[in-house]
């Protein structure tokens, strides 16, 4: 059987949104967040073919574009830069990790077909230098990057291949293909060339996506795929051949993909969610936020709140801090404010709040409302309304 569970990142007006604000924050849902707390990811149920799995990859794309409400764009591929105010600061990266159920498949042979019939060749299509910051400077999907797990093994050095559905087509024909062929070469009645990403000489190669050092190796490459489509007699192998075509096309043709084309429009997919509303309460029965509360309420009323905010004042001894359980807050607010302490919520209340300290509190009257709201709209906390 073979799976997968493809990561995606949610864009809101060219701003990044964590997606535990539109998406559960489960890892057993089939549209979730990641472990990471920030991307989603797409889990799908085992599949005997590509075919198949392609299917069910279709249909968990097809929901979550129905979830999300207009103006949320859907992004794949390798890496993505968050946009702060006008100009970028940190990567969010996205993989398309393979599963593969099979007794023999953790077999170093295994990985090493894989290396050599998948990852080889699909690099020529990944858009760079993303791949490159993915693999080198944020250290996902570098060859050897595979995980054990009870069913089998999760093969990682894919980037999202999500991005447009001939993407999808070639890296799930590729996996099919070598699933369920790999027994024939393990037992040497299909004789393919192979070779492995973990010897130095690829290695770096690999990660730095220099393609020159792989071209050589791409008409061998070739011929082993149409070898093994051969000896593969699984009823998707029209479909299979289809995607192998797609592949050698786009290495012939030298295409690759843009990272940033919309999920949504590479599928024709249209978004049906309602857009999230939430609203603002202000902690006013207490001297802490003295005369700020109504600088707060005059600067955001033409905002729209994505979620329930409560905001309160901080003593005077915590005059230095902002202290909030939003996710995502430290790093977007590192921009705005540099000189403020960020530290977990000290005060017990369901939801998200925002505790502002003694000394920001009295900046707050003037510019300084600017930069919470800009740190709330990086967060997905709010947007803007009409001017």
């Amino acid at each position: 059987m073979i799976g997968c569970d493809p990561e995606f990142v949610l864009r809101l007006n060219r701003r990044f949104t964590p997606s535990p604000y539109l998406l559960p924050d489960s890892l057993h849902e089939p549209i979730g967040t990641d472990g990471d707390g920030r991307t989603g990811e797409l889990r799908t149920s085992p599949a005997e073919h590509g075919k198949e799995l392609f299917n069910k990859i279709e249909t968990l794309l097809t929901e979550l574009a129905g979830q999300l409400p207009p103006g949320y764009t859907v992004l794949a591929g390798s890496s993505h830069k968050t946009r702060h105010r006008d100009h970028y600061n940190w990567v969010v990266t996205t993989g398309g990790h393979l599963h593969f159920s099979n007794e023999h498949c953790t077999s170093r042979y295994f990985f090493n077909l894989l290396d050599t019939y998948l990852s080889i060749p699909t690099l020529f299509l990944e858009s760079y230098p993303q791949n490159k910051v993915r693999r080198l400077d944020r250290s996902f999907g570098r060859p050897g990057d595979y995980r054990d797990q009870s069913w089998g093994i999760e093969y990682r050095l894919p980037p999202s291949w999500i991005i447009t559905p001939r993407v999808a087509k070639i890296y799930l024909s590729l996996a099919s293909l070598l699933h369920h062929t790999f027994n024939k070469v393990r037992q040497g009645r299909l004789n393919v060339g192979l070779v492995s990403l973990e010897e130095p000489n690829y290695f770096n190669a690999y990660c730095e996506a220099r393609l020159s050092v792989f071209e050589n190796e791409l008409p061998w490459i070739k011929e082993g795929h149409y070898k093994l489509l051969r000896a593969y007699h699984e009823r998707d192998k029209k479909w299979v051949r289809q995607g192998l075509g797609l592949l050698w096309q786009c290495i012939d043709t030298k295409w690759q993909w843009n990272e940033s084309l919309a999920v949504q429009k590479s599928w024709r997919l249209k978004n049906g969610g309602q857009r999230p509303r939430g609203h603002l309460t202000v902690n006013t029965n207490d001297d802490f936020l003295s005369g700020s509360s109504g600088s707060l309420t005059d600067t955001v009323r033409e905002l729209s709140f994505t979620q329930n905010l409560f905001v309160y004042g901080l003593r005077e001894s915590r005059g230095n801090i902002i202290a909030t359980n939003i996710p995502g807050f430290r790093s977007a607010a590192h921009e705005y404010f540099p000189d403020i302490e960020i530290c977990g919520p000290v005060i017990d209340r369901e939801g998200l709040t925002l505790g502002i300290g003694h000394r920001l509190r009295q900046e707050l009257v003037t510019f300084r409302w600017e930069q919470l709201i800009l740190t709330l709209e990086d967060c997905g906390i709010i947007e803007r309304g009409e001017e």
